[in-house]
């Protein structure tokens, strides 16, 4: 049985004034199977 959702090296950051780029997402792929639930969690550390 193949995933019902299929994500594959996704990216995203923002630009920030006089501070850069800032990066949410960097490489992430995952699948997901029917009746699963997904949450994206990211930690300040």
């Amino acid at each position: 049985m193949s995933a019902s959702i299929s994500v594959r090296n996704v990216g995203k950051g923002f630009h920030l004034n006089r501070r850069g780029h800032f990066v949410v997402l960097d490489d992430v792929s995952f699948d997901v199977e029917p009746g699963e639930f997904i949450a994206l969690v990211r930690s300040n550390r």
